[in-house]
């Protein structure tokens, strides 16, 4: 479900600093819920972001790439 998807997130990210956490989260499931919104299904959708843990290692290297820049 979204929300365990969101947990094991959350649980993925805990090594980064609580503010980005909260903002990476924010961003998450707004975008999830703009997606079951416009009628997406939440299996689908899920399936479709990948693994918490590999989306949680894209968001990990994306920020690291942001910070070298």
């Amino acid at each position: 479900t979204k929300t365990e998807y969101l947990n094991q997130l959350r649980a993925e990210l805990k090594d980064l600093p609580s503010d980005e956490v909260s903002d990476i989260m924010r961003d998450q499931e707004e975008f999830i819920r703009e997606a079951l919104a416009a009628g997406r299904d939440e299996a689908q959708l899920l399936q479709s972001l990948g693994s918490p843990s590999d989306l949680a290692k894209n968001i990990k290297a994306e920020l690291k790439y942001e910070k070298v820049e």
